[in-house]
């Protein structure tokens, strides 16, 4: 499947809310299928045009359960601080 041009925005910035080591896997997933990236303080930088829709996929895939584990951890403390 193709992402849109918004869903691929979405992604871009779902990354940059990851902090550095929760985007080492982006890296391993780019680094694998020889994607050229460059990472600054800004965060893991490429292009999406030379990602394969494959590749987009496995990382939104990535980006979006990390993010999910997040919210989990955040509600789970959220509920034993407040008990």
């Amino acid at each position: 499947m193709t992402l849109s041009y918004a869903q691929k925005e979405e992604l871009r910035k779902n990354i940059l809310k990851l902090e550095e080591h929760e985007q080492y896997n982006i890296l391993f997933i780019l680094k694998n299928n020889d994607i050229q990236y460059s990472k600054n303080s800004s965060g893991i930088r490429f292009r999406d045009d030379q990602v394969s829709d494959e590749i987009l996929q496995e990382i939104k895939m990535y980006v979006d359960r990390w993010l999910e584990e997040k919210r989990k951890y955040r509600t789970i403390k959220e509920e034993v601080m407040n008990t």
